[in-house]
């Protein structure tokens, strides 16, 4: 737990200092700030889990049974394969529409987007394959 709240602390440093130098830098994007605040937030959230986590018995134990239940494992690993399924047919149609709007470099991109997942999958899979 003590890892998990240092590696959270050091995500929100890391937000806030990306926070103040595109302050300090008169950056004007907001993907920047964006990026900082979502960084602070989400480690704001975690520490919170983790310390609600160590001093809530209760919530503890249901946190417990959510990661152990076999049902969640179950749905959770068939919402990932529909997800993937459905990122892979989305993408190929918007790489051909993308095609036809003469946006080549967006649809390129998305196109290797694709290959990299299914590349990623076939990996991943081979893996698992030969350890279970």
């Amino acid at each position: 737990m003590n890892k998990k709240i240092l590696w959270y602390f050091l995500v929100g440093i890391i937000g806030i200092g990306l926070f103040v130098f595109t302050l300090f830098y008169n950056i004007e994007d907001s993907f920047w700030n964006s990026i900082a605040i979502g960084f602070i937030f989400s480690s704001l959230v975690r520490i919170y889990r983790v310390f609600k986590y160590k001093n809530n018995e209760e919530y503890a134990r249901k946190i417990i049974i959510e990661n152990n239940d076999e049902r969640n494992k179950f749905l959770a690993d068939k919402a990932k394969g529909i997800a993937f399924y459905f990122y892979i047919v989305i993408s190929s149609y918007l790489i051909i529409i993308l095609r036809i709007f003469e946006y080549k470099e967006m649809s390129t991109v998305l196109a290797y987007s694709i290959c990299m997942l299914v590349f990623l999958y076939w990996i991943i899979y081979s893996v698992l394959k030969r350890k279970y």
